[in-house]
């Protein structure tokens, strides 16, 4: 049964994890004359009621796994939302670091429900979370534990990444294609390319679809959340006369060189992918992770970070352009094969296949001068 969208105002039993892990997440999830209602800050969804059911349907579990993770849903009363407690942010390079990490876990879990419920952008909103905190983990190690402590989730999160990934590619080159071959004289143009097209990406996002799905109904990534959440807590909580010097330091006194760290990260990658001697990818990653670690830092100095993400935008648009345009490379050599092998004409996708060509070498020729281009306005407050 398929959950649908509703309001119910009459009185309803209030249901949660035993430590209220929903009401923490400002969702409500309650039975009623109607049925039953889940409400979200994005909206509410609705399932009918089932006669003889006590027990929340499958339907509401599956959608709250993230929060749940796993755990019975059980009536619980209702109480007053007390006032929220104001913690002071704390200013050591390891809080300002672990507030940055808690914002992404939960991001995770909100971008879960998002994907459950098949909504727009959701399946690349989790993948950037997801990323954030396997870069943020990586960048400042020295602080969170160490390189070795953080070794097991940083693979763990690749997991997910790669769970994730097709989903989040496949829409965005089925639309470049069709927008591609819009493009396209109608006499290079073959009469059946738009309806392959069609066809070869429909059946990529059914089976990316049951990856991810796949991926997310797995007892690994429950595992992952419990442990994710495990590693914030200890972190945040284990004694200071035990953290690394680093850790303790006001965050403004350490986070700019470990930025730093990765500014010559990104020099040697565009070097080296200059020289031939390594793949363009490798910088994206290694830009993407100079992001994440600026947006990490962004409380010491909110201005100066947004400086450096403006920055940023130039460098990641080429990159990006180029990503898109190996992807979609390769999706047109394996049209131009299933069209050969149906005996029909390939001149379509071959023509398609040479301008992503072209693109991706622009792209790439333009790399070394949009990292100079950053490297000459990079700011002090990194150096």
């Amino acid at each position: 049964m398929s959950p649908m969208r509703g309001t119910f105002t009459t009185s309803a039993v209030r249901f949660d994890t035993a430590d209220r892990r929903l009401r923490r997440h400002a969702l409500s999830l309650t039975r009623h004359p109607g049925g039953w209602t889940l409400a979200t800050p994005d909206g509410e969804v609705h399932v009918p009621p089932t006669p003889g059911l006590d027990e929340v349907p499958h339907d509401l579990r599956w959608l709250v796994r993230a929060f749940t993770r796993g755990d019975d849903l059980v009536q619980v009363p209702h109480i007053a939302e007390p006032s929220p407690v104001t913690v002071p942010p704390d200013p050591s390079a390891r809080g300002v670091v672990l507030a940055y990490l808690r914002t992404q876990i939960e991001e995770v879990a909100v971008a879960d429900l998002a994907v459950r419920r098949d909504e727009r952008r959701a399946a690349p909103r989790m993948r950037t979370a997801v990323c954030r905190l396997h870069d943020t983990l990586e960048t400042y190690s020295a602080i969170l534990g160490g390189r070795k402590e953080v070794r097991g989730f940083v693979t763990e999160l690749r997991w997910l990444t790669s769970g994730l990934d097709a989903a989040c590619d496949i829409a965005a080159q089925w639309d470049r294609a069709h927008n591609h071959l819009a493009g396209l004289p109608r006499r290079f143009v073959t009469g059946d390319a738009e309806l392959r097209i069609d066809q070869y990406f429909g059946c990529l996002t059914e089976e990316a679809g049951s990856t991810v799905f796949e991926t997310l109904d797995s007892e690994r990534y429950l595992w992952l959340l419990n442990a994710l959440d495990v590693l914030e807590t200890v972190l945040r909580e284990e004694s200071r006369s035990v953290w690394p010097k680093a850790a303790k330091r006001p965050a403004g006194k350490v986070l700019p060189s470990l930025i730093g760290e990765v500014v010559r990260l990104v020099d040697r990658r565009v070097e080296a992918a200059v020289a031939g001697s390594a793949p363009v990818d490798r910088v994206g990653k290694a830009v993407d992770r100079l992001r994440h670690a600026i947006e990490a830092a962004a409380p010491i100095a909110p201005s100066g970070v947004g400086l450096e993400l403006d920055r940023l935008r130039p460098l990641r648009k080429s990159l990006g352009e180029h990503r898109e345009a190996v992807i979609a490379r390769e999706h047109l050599r394996v049209l131009r094969r299933v069209a050969a092998e149906a005996g029909e004409a390939e001149f379509t996708y071959e023509r398609l296949e040479r301008r992503e060509t072209a693109t991706a070498d622009s792209a790439a020729r333009d790399l070394a001068g949009a990292w100079r281009g950053y490297r000459a306005q990079h700011s002090p407050l990194w150096t």
